[in-house]
């Protein structure tokens, strides 16, 4: 599945319009460790490998433009399918995380309200760094469904009064946490997905 998602930094107002009419399902806490090499090689191809209350999980970013306002990424949460992605050996996952150089490099704890209306999840993120950001998200099954779902998104946010906030990027968390912590890190790796989209864009 593919994760088409949105970001939006908004006021208390604002959240209220947004989650007006949509079904509360509940509060969950999100303990999330992300690893990486000691240079990030993953992050600097737009991919996270992080732990999640204890399970393991893997975003990769199909997104033809790396700064695109909307995000969209395969989401693998199977073991297998990460080993696969990585090029693990077999063996203990952990250990084989640890033996392809992966550290845990950056540690967020997240309070997550989360609403549903239709197909659109809709959470409410307030991370323990001070950020604090909703997110409309839709999952697609193919590539070629992505650009009707940021349409339909962008639909959504209009429907809700937020249409001057739909254009433009937000940071996602992992990445505002770097840009306040560790600013020399996220010019580095800003700067690798530029020559990703630079050389995506020369081969098409």
């Amino acid at each position: 599945m593919i994760e088409v998602e949105k970001k939006f930094v908004l006021s208390e107002e604002e959240i209220q319009g947004l989650v007006k009419g949509s079904r509360f399902v509940g509060e969950v806490e999100l303990d999330d460790v992300y690893y990486d090499t000691p240079d990030f090689a993953l992050m600097k191809q737009d991919r996270y490998l992080r732990r999640r209350n204890g399970q393991f999980e893997l975003k990769v970013s199909t997104a033809l433009v790396i700064d695109a306002p909307t995000t969209h990424y395969r989401e693998l949460t199977n073991k297998g399918e990460i080993r696969e992605e990585l090029g693990l050996g077999e063996g203990d996952f952990e250990w084989m995380v640890e033996r392809a150089g992966y550290k845990p490099m950056v540690s967020i704890k997240t309070l997550r309200k989360k609403y549903k209306e239709g197909d659109f999840n809709i959470d409410i993120d307030s991370a323990d760094f001070g950020h604090e950001v909703a997110e409309v998200e839709l999952m697609v099954e193919k590539e070629e469904d992505v650009q009707g779902a940021i349409g339909r998104i962008k639909q959504f946010a209009f429907s809700k009064g937020l249409w001057d906030k739909s254009e433009g990027e937000i940071r996602g968390k992992v990445m505002e946490y770097l840009y306040r912590k560790n600013r020399a890190v996220y010019e580095e790796i800003a700067k690798s997905w530029k020559r990703l989209e630079a050389a995506h864009l020369r081969n098409n």
